[in-house]
């Protein structure tokens, strides 16, 4: 039976004193563990099971256990194993891409503080002049920290958007652009997101939709106590002035994504269906200032392979 006499409070008396040595060890059990969450759509436990247990493989054997709030905590074997995970990446289930950071006594499964993710990001319709490693991973700066640049991007037969991998830091609200300065002038650059699924469009954060925005629900808390002073119809034009306000002053929506096109298949000539592959044939580069003629690769594969241009080691630009 427990002992009631080991039980101390605080000196308010109103917090109980945990054990410090167990703490301690408890804590010491998931030092090389890290806290995920997939930002996808209340994706089931077995299927990120499934999915991070194929892609982890070649890391060894490692634990995994639901914590709450569709969090997730993978305990692995050693810190080399961690730092290999949270510097790599991109990492996806089911098309959705996961959120990540080093377990700690600190952490909240109410909050994203310190939840980072490797994303692909497009910048779409980029002026040519802007098209360099250096220039590209000064825009993509303002996002986080640059990671890799999409071979694609350099190859002259195509010039529809700029691609770029930035570590985010998710706890911030995502920019839906960025300012750019050059000799020209300046221009607002639009950006979009690529497999990040649950962006509000209200406040720009992940992690919650318009419904369950902080920012909606105290905006709407305000309205109804406003509303108790005013007449029928002064309630009714206030409504219709506010939403139309909100329109206008949108800054996020669809548009924010990137939108995937389907694949096409056409049929060979041992009648088996294919992949149509005339669309992506590789194409001469040109220019001294192109980087290495990297192959393009589709999102759905795995994202951190060698025909990706690794522009950031460790936080250092190569």
């Amino acid at each position: 039976m427990f002992d009631l006499e080991k039980v101390e409070l605080s000196e308010d008396g109103i917090a109980v004193k945990l054990n410090p040595v167990q703490e301690s060890k408890n804590s010491d059990v998931l030092k090389h563990s890290i806290d995920i969450k997939v930002l996808g759509n209340n994706i089931p436990f077995s299927v990120c099971s499934v999915e991070l247990r194929r892609q982890w493989k070649k890391f060894g054997g490692f634990h995994m256990t639901t914590i709450g709030m569709n969090w997730i905590l993978c305990s692995f074997q050693n810190n080399e194993v961690v730092e290999e995970i949270l510097n790599g990446g991109p990492w996806y289930v089911n098309g959705s891409i996961v959120g990540m950071d080093r377990w700690s006594p600190a952490f909240d499964p109410y909050s994203f503080k310190g939840i980072s993710a490797p994303i692909w990001i497009r910048f779409p319709c980029l002026p040519l002049y802007c098209w360099d490693e250096d220039n590209l991973s000064r825009i993509a700066s303002l996002f986080g920290t640059p990671m890799y640049l999409d071979g694609n991007t350099f190859r002259w037969g195509k010039r529809e958007f700029a691609r770029i991998c930035v570590k985010i830091d998710l706890e911030k609200k995502l920019p839906n652009g960025v300012w750019i300065e050059g000799t020209t002038g300046r221009f607002f650059q639009r950006v979009e997101y690529e497999k990040i699924h649950s962006i509000c469009y209200q406040c720009g954060c992940v992690g919650h939709d318009v419904k369950e925005c902080p920012l909606k629900v105290v905006h709407e808390i305000k309205n109804q106590v406003e509303k108790k002073t005013e007449n029928t119809e002064d309630m009714f034009q206030k409504a219709e002035n506010e939403n139309i306000e909100v329109i206008n002053k949108s800054e996020y929506g669809p548009w924010i994504h990137v939108h995937f096109k389907n694949r096409k298949f056409i049929k060979g000539v041992d009648g088996k269906a294919k992949e149509d592959n005339n669309r992506r044939k590789p194409e001469n580069i040109g220019g001294a200032d192109c980087l290495n003629n990297i192959q393009h690769q589709d999102i759905n594969d795995k994202a951190n392979s060698d025909r990706m241009e690794k522009i950031v080691d460790n936080g250092h630009q190569k």
